[in-house]
């Protein structure tokens, strides 16, 4: 049986990794973007009192070198853990074939036997460590810095654990070694996030300033989709409530004032989709495709004689939506396009850099 108390740690460890990338000479710079404690020798592991995960593996003979730079494998040893942590504590195990009560790396990868689980998170882990530092790198080599949404989104981050703990540095420590390693420590938990965080930033910026024609995106999309694909995506605002004489009284408010604007200031007040109701959303549920939405919903935004303006009431088994119809939105296999052409061209950027940060052994 899991210990509810790990499980939690784990969806912190998660939170973790999702903050990571998906994905001249270079060289690493003189100073990194955090506090040098990836680059510092492990602490004595902390006797916690209890047994560490059976998965969590010993990387203190790894000497792991990225670009000349020696990297402290406490670095590996966090990522995998991290890695580990999502699947073992998000997936359905028995369909997997994962067995955490048992060392990875006696347990074939799907069943595969030239290769185990382990194997695989530790090719995952070298994967995220190389690309994560040598983004950061290359970002404060470009003059990227972090804003100020990106430090309170660090702060907020680290906030969590003593938030979970009121703040009791010692249960806080046990907890980051418990989910990240033995080795880890707070300082090399707040560096790997702010590398993380400038690593995000730096990839954003390259996303954004991609640009790709009509001509371009259509020749990306294979045919076989593109019948598929030639719709154009909507725009809709919504209020929702279980009660339909209240959605009712609703519309007729919106009609005394019938402006989008009006009809936003209507969801945030009253909408009972707490997601969409949030302030400055005014109900959007934007650049949906057909067949997103459940089917009454559905049908009402894509009926071809929908015009901007449009408002209704349509029932669903969520409750009574008041309907507000924003527009058309781009054709789908536009964005499809695009999106294909974009994902290739952060690969090769992506590719690029890792040839300037090469991982080497020794």
């Amino acid at each position: 049986m899991r210990n509810n108390r790990y499980l939690a740690i784990a969806v912190l460890a998660v939170c973790l990794v999702m903050l990571c990338v998906a994905c001249d000479q270079g060289g690493a710079p003189d100073s990194g973007p955090g506090n040098g404690a990836t680059t510092q020798p492990p602490d004595a592991p902390l006797d916690l009192g209890e047994e560490y995960p059976v998965w969590f593996p010993d990387f203190s003979n790894e000497i792991i070198n990225l670009s000349g730079e020696e990297i402290s494998p406490v670095v590996l040893e966090f990522y995998y853990n991290a890695l580990a942590a999502e699947v073992v504590y998000q997936y359905d195990l028995e369909s997997i074939e994962l067995d955490p009560e048992m060392p990875f790396g006696g347990q074939p990868y799907f069943g595969d036997q030239s290769i185990t689980w382990h194997d695989y998170f530790y090719e995952e882990a070298v994967k995220r460590l190389q690309t994560e530092i040598a983004i950061s790198y290359e970002a404060l080599a470009a003059g990227i810095t972090l804003s100020d949404e990106d430090e309170e989104e660090i702060r907020n981050a680290i906030a969590q654990w003593d938030e979970m703990y009121s703040g009791d540095k010692d249960e806080i420590l046990k907890a980051l070694k418990m989910s990240y390693g033995q080795n880890v420590t707070p300082e090399l938990h707040e560096e790997l996030i702010r590398i993380s965080v400038l690593a995000n930033r730096y990839r954003a910026k390259e996303a954004d300033a991609l640009y790709f024609t009509e001509e371009e995106a259509l020749e990306a999309v294979p045919e076989e989709l593109f019948d598929q694909l030639d719709y154009q995506f909507v725009n809709v605002r919504h209020v929702l409530t279980t009660d339909y004489d209240f959605a009712v009284s609703i519309m007729q408010q919106w009609r005394e004032d019938p402006t989008e604007e009006h009809f936003m200031r209507l969801a945030e007040e009253f909408s009972e989709d707490e997601y969409t109701a949030q302030p400055g959303m005014g109900g959007l549920y934007e650049n949906v495709w057909n067949g997103e939405m459940v089917e009454e919903f559905n049908d009402w935004c894509f009926d071809e004689a929908r015009e901007p303006g449009d408002v209704d009431v349509v029932t669903t088994e969520f409750g009574h939506h008041v309907m507000y119809f924003v527009g058309w939105g781009d054709y789908v296999w536009l964005v499809e396009g695009r999106e294909r052409l974009k994902e290739k061209a952060l690969s090769e950027w992506l590719d690029k850099i890792l040839e300037r940060y090469p991982i080497t052994w020794g």
